[in-house]
């Protein structure tokens, strides 16, 4: 079996040349470690302008999103109102200006379209066209009643009531309208954050690891000079673990290389 020696010139050239690279890392640290300080205060400080960009942003969406939800339930106040008047009214009026047929077209027409909006997934332009078929339901019913209601003077009020759910309907679609296009405008803003945070990542990983150079960079060094300095023998515990495996190795192969058998001759 052959004995395991330990290759020492080889590993002492391979510590030399980790010394040589240490010490020209710590050469060039104080100024890297000056530019990446201020590359890092200044990311941080455009960071934190994106961010506060950003927050600008999605407050005035929410607020937006608000009134636009408001306005909403408004109509929907106003439309319940509506019938209520009309019930009180239809007694005294045997033909009123919004017969039942045409006010049951309006309240299933919004109610398809209040639906299609709260339970599918909309993209934008898919909410504009329902936010203005919304508008342009309740515009023309109401310029229908209007027409009848001036043979119908006492269902003015109905008359009222419409004109406030169109304005309900036209500053819900107004707002709905100002949040689309504060939502796509944001987007070049909000992909800069995104951008900028990630640089940032990235430079606080390099700082972390140049402060952990400058901390440990010299006692490392002086740790592998003086082990070069007080001599690297075979015997040195730098080799445990090498040693343990290459006899590990040695024994497995000489448990598992074929015996020979001597042939036995024949006889005559």
């Amino acid at each position: 079996m052959a004995v395991y020696k330990p290759d020492t010139v080889g590993t002492r050239q391979m510590i030399e040349s980790m010394i040589a690279r240490r010490r020209t890392a710590l050469d060039g640290l104080e100024s890297r470690m000056t530019k990446v300080e201020s590359e890092l205060s200044e990311l941080q400080l455009r960071v934190n302008g994106a961010q506060e960009q950003r927050d600008k942003i999605n407050a005035e969406v929410a607020r937006l999103k608000e009134l636009r939800d408001s306005h909403q339930v408004q109509a929907r106040d106003i439309l319940e109102k509506i019938t209520q008047v009309r019930a009180e009214l239809e007694g005294d009026s045997p033909i009123p200006p919004d017969p039942r047929w045409a006010r049951e077209r309006l309240q299933k027409g919004i109610e398809e379209l209040e639906g299609r909006y709260e339970i599918s997934a909309l993209d934008r332009d898919a909410e504009r066209r329902l936010m203005r078929e919304m508008r342009e339901l309740a515009h023309q019913h109401s310029e229908w009643v209007n027409k009848r209601q001036k043979e119908h003077p006492e269902w003015s009020v109905i008359h009222e009531l419409h004109r406030e759910l169109n304005g309900a309907y036209d500053a819900a679609r107004a707002n709905h309208e100002a949040l689309v296009q504060l939502a796509e405008s944001s987007e070049p803003f909000h992909e800069e954050y995104l951008r900028l945070g990630e640089e940032l990542k990235r430079h606080q990983t390099l700082h972390a690891g140049l402060l952990g150079e400058r901390e440990h960079g010299p006692s490392a060094i002086a740790f592998w000079r003086n082990l070069l300095d007080t001599g690297l023998t075979e015997e040195h515990e730098l080799f445990v673990d090498s040693r343990a495996i290459a006899l590990s190795v040695e024994q497995a192969l000489s448990q598992s290389a074929p015996t020979s058998e001597k042939p036995r001759e024949e006889s005559e």
